[in-house]
């Protein structure tokens, strides 16, 4: 391999972590982000970042396990519910 792919790939790779890491800044701040829509397309560029590789070497990971954690217990205990 020559020196420039291999620093064309790791630069590549660090990329992709410094997007996945500004749009989970983005997600923290609700007002940065305040519509369900855009919430949304935020996730779905942050699934896409690391589309091709195993869930197990996404870096992101756990923000998507939070996220369906967050998820369940929310239909659990619906607040309409007890109403």
């Amino acid at each position: 391999m020559q020196l420039p792919y291999v620093m064309q790939c790791i630069l590549y790779v660090l990329m992709l972590v410094a997007v996945g890491c500004a749009i989970i800044l983005l997600l923290q701040q609700a007002d940065l982000l305040p519509k369900p829509s855009q919430r949304l397309a935020a996730i779905t560029l942050l699934h896409d970042l690391y589309r091709g590789e195993l869930m197990a070497v996404n870096p992101f990971a756990t923000v998507f396990i939070h996220l369906l954690v967050r998820f369940f217990w929310l239909s659990i205990f619906d607040e309409n519910q007890f109403v």
